[in-house]
């Protein structure tokens, strides 16, 4: 095939050949077995050989998401680079300048192949060359792209709520520039705070904590989601660079926003942990996953999880990784669910690893203070706890929202404080009601 491509292209056409270093599958070809074949391929008379892996049966290599290690593909292109001649390109979780340079000097590839990163910031390499690297909005392979493309949709990316919507968010100086005050440091509120700051508005943002991230801040302490850590780096780093006042361990009431006298209020005070009504609930050995997450509260031994969604995953694999006995327990069939495939998919093997019990299909009735009871087609069981771990959703926190909408018209609300949902949406709104004012 490469010979009669070659044939009919002529010398002076470049003929790349895209191979999987590693396919990642039992018999399937190894980084030891790649090279011999790139040798072939390069006699056969192609140019440069892209190194990338997996097949469709461990898809989650051909797209790493967020669990796999950045550059994961590097060692096999290094590999195939000591046999060949032609240049060698390496694609696959390289969303940062400075990895792409460590590979290029380190000599283990010669071409950096990058695609999700170009869509988290398509001005990635300008903002290398001009020395603002910490203004890089990275990708966090979270994979909502690609999850898009295989619902035959168009991609939407967590990180840059202008993809796909390029005309929609076109930046365009503000007609009348207002004082801005934006209420709560999420995703949400840095991502209203940048956009706002960027048409000319005059933006403060108030944070209750001495942090700024929001629900990041937890999620991102779980092995598999460290990732997240680059999307508070990036907003630390922007909105410092466009002057955006940001005013830390500040609580705002309506006397604190009457003493401000903003000519818009944008609400990002997210959400709370929802409670279940449930016998019990209120023991002292029940807990919130998000405080368990943050360091609020330490536990251990025997665990039960209750809620299999994203942060019951999450917290699950957290205590389990740190030698806790956990069970989760989820009343549908499945877990993880919400949970873009690719990375539902890999999430799910390390519970498996972690050697978490996973029970579907369990809907809890009563909490005691040895046991949690539930109820699983139609039969009550139980199972022996010395901790149980809430994860069953949140609740918005938008008890300010009527009191300054009454002082304040021009109020807005973003994120979880509209509805609890992912930081894809809290990013967009954000971004969408600053394009508004």
């Amino acid at each position: 095939v490469i010979r009669a491509v070659r044939r009919n292209v002529g010398d002076r056409f470049p003929v790349f050949f895209r191979i999987a270093g590693e396919e990642h599958v039992p018999g399937g070809l190894t980084k030891e077995e790649t090279p011999l074949i790139a040798e072939l391929v390069q006699e056969a008379g192609v140019d440069a050989i892209d190194v990338s892996a997996g097949t469709y049966r461990t898809a989650e290599w051909i797209v790493p998401p967020m669990t796999l290690p950045q550059g994961c593909n590097v060692p096999a292109a290094e590999a195939i680079k000591q046999k060949v001649k032609i240049p060698v390109m390496v694609a696959g979780r390289i969303n940062t300048p400075e990895l792409a340079e460590q590979i290029l000097q380190e000599r283990k590839a010669d071409i950096i192949a990058m695609a999700r990163g170009l869509v988290a910031d398509p001005d990635l390499p300008l903002k290398a060359q001009e020395g603002r690297k910490g203004e890089i909005r990275r990708c966090i392979a979270c994979n909502v792209c690609i999850d898009r493309l295989f619902q035959e949709k168009d991609i939407v990316c967590t990180v840059n709520p202008g993809v796909g919507r390029e005309t929609e968010f076109e930046l365009n100086p503000a007609f009348n520039p207002k004082k801005i005050m934006v209420i709560g440091g999420g995703p949400a509120g840095m991502e209203a705070a940048r956009v706002g700051r960027l048409r000319g508005h005059q933006v403060s943002l108030f944070e209750e904590d001495s942090q700024l991230g929001g629900r990041i801040k937890a999620a991102c302490q779980t092995s598999f989601k460290e990732e997240l850590k680059g999307i508070l780096q990036y907003y630390e780093a922007v909105l410092k660079a466009l002057g955006v006042e940001i005013k830390r361990d500040t609580k705002v009431t309506p006397d604190v926003a009457l003493a401000w006298k903003p000519d818009a209020i944008v609400m990002a005070t997210g959400s709370i942990p929802r409670t279940p009504n449930l016998p019990g609930v209120h023991l002292p050995h029940v807990v919130q996953a998000l405080d368990v997450l943050l360091g609020k509260v330490q536990i251990g031994g025997q665990v039960a999880v209750i809620g299999g969604g994203t942060v019951g995953c999450e917290v699950a694999t957290f205590l389990a990784e740190r030698g806790a006995k956990v069970t989760l327990l989820e009343m549908l069939p499945y877990v993880a669910y919400g949970i873009p495939r690719l990375l539902g998919k890999m999430i799910k093997d390390r519970m498996r690893d972690v050697e978490i019990q996973i029970l579907t299909n369990g809907k809890v009735v009563q909490i005691e203070e040895h046991q949690v009871v539930f109820e699983d087609s139609g039969e009550r069981a139980s199972l022996p706890i010395d901790w149980v771990v809430l994860a069953v959703g949140a609740v918005p926190r938008d008890d300010l929202v009527k009191q300054l909408k009454d002082l304040f018209p021009e109020t807005y609300q973003v994120g979880d404080c509209l509805e609890p949902r992912k930081a894809l949406e809290a990013i967009y709104e954000g971004a969408q009601v600053a394009l508004r004012l």
